[in-house]
């Protein structure tokens, strides 16, 4: 490793972000990206399912579709949430982009009527959707369910960290 990544991973940089700097930071990477991987299990036996997500500040937003996802919610509302970039680094110069997010926490399955089915019908653009389907983009599906995922912690990895003399790897924990 001589180029300038094996020099900085040499260093071994420990260096945390503060946590308001660090909340900001995931909040920004949310808002870049929107699809994502649910883990959920039942039974142990986990199943990822890619999604698309809506972010306000470190909470995320889905509307899923009917099927083993939504059934291992209502037996176990533990979820993990992976989101990354996708690239193809030249690692002699494009390693600073590489990053992903592991985020765990709780999924809520809210239904119409519930406060926060409404709040996340704000935060969910689903009317590009409804219009690529010819429908109206002012009228919600009905019967749909809206998945709120309250993250516990936030794992971040980013390459790009060592640079600015912070740790590659950042976490995030709630607070009680």
């Amino acid at each position: 490793m001589s180029g300038e990544l094996g020099k900085l991973m040499a260093q071994n940089i420990t260096t945390e972000m503060p946590r308001e700097q660090l909340e900001e930071h995931v909040a920004n990477i949310l808002k870049k990206l929107t699809m994502c991987t649910l883990i959920t299990s039942m039974d142990d036996i986990p199943r990822g399912t890619p999604l698309e997500y809506f972010s306000d500040g470190l909470t995320l937003y889905i509307s899923p579709d009917p099927g083993p996802k939504v059934e291992n919610l209502k037996v176990n509302p533990n979820v993990a949430v992976s989101i990354y970039n996708i690239v193809h680094p030249d690692w002699e110069n494009e390693w600073q982009t590489v990053w992903g997010l592991q985020i765990t926490g709780k999924g809520e399955l809210f239904e119409e009527g519930d406060p926060e089915y409404a709040h996340g019908q704000k935060v969910i653009n689903f009317e590009s959707f409804l219009r690529a389907l010819g429908l109206d983009p002012n009228e919600w599906p009905k019967g749909r369910k809206i998945l709120k995922v309250t993250p516990s912690n936030i794992a971040l990895f980013e390459l790009g960290l060592l640079t600015k003399g912070l740790s590659p790897r950042q976490v995030w924990q709630a607070q009680s």
